[in-house]
């Protein structure tokens, strides 16, 4: 359960008087559903497969309540598996996450928030480890996928000015879609 609300008091130094305003209460109720499922088809694989929905209150943005919630829902299937007597391990999964109103800093940043109709998140990511000698192991992780933001129209008809093609979508800033790590202990 989620409840919020907000007040502001203004003060006018002309006249020196001043005002109360509040935001209207908002109350969200909301119920989250996760479920997942490890099956081990032989002795050193492990498939798995989960499911599992998101909330977030968004808040406000100045004297106005933002959209109720940031929601979202992710499905995720993969696979565990250890090779030589435990010295290599390797995981990899395929995931899809679709986050509805999602909260950003306005532009310019002024303190205030603004809602962003939803971003989709698809593609690959794991782990992995591999024992050399009882002195010496590397392991690390990876990811390739595609996060964007679907552009409603008219926007998603209208050659943008950066690249001058039109765009059913925009990547997501700051985010690394292909990453590769690796260290050594």
């Amino acid at each position: 359960r989620f409840a919020s609300s907000q007040t502001a008091v203004n003060f006018n130094q002309t006249t020196g008087a001043t005002s109360t305003s509040f935001a209207p209460d908002q109350e969200l109720y909301k119920n989250l559903v996760q479920f997942g499922l490890v099956v081990k088809p032989v002795k050193d694989v492990s498939l798995f497969y989960g499911e599992n929905s998101n909330f977030a209150a968004t808040g406000f943005n100045g004297a106005n309540v933002l959209n109720p919630a940031s929601q979202g829902k992710q499905k995720e299937a993969g696979i565990k598996s250890v090779w030589f007597d435990d010295r290599l391990n390797v995981n990899v999964s395929y995931f899809d996450v679709v986050q509805f109103n999602n909260t950003v800093p306005s532009f310019p940043q002024d303190g205030t928030f603004v809602v962003v109709g939803g971003e989709t998140s698809r593609g690959f990511d794991g782990d992995y480890s591999f024992k050399f000698n009882k002195n010496f192991a590397v392991f690390g992780s990876f990811a390739s996928f595609k996060a964007h933001i679907a552009l409603a129209a008219p926007w998603n008809l209208i050659v943008q000015p950066y690249d001058g093609q039109v765009h059913k979508d925009l990547p997501v800033n700051n985010v690394a879609q292909h990453t590769f790590s690796m260290w050594g202990r």
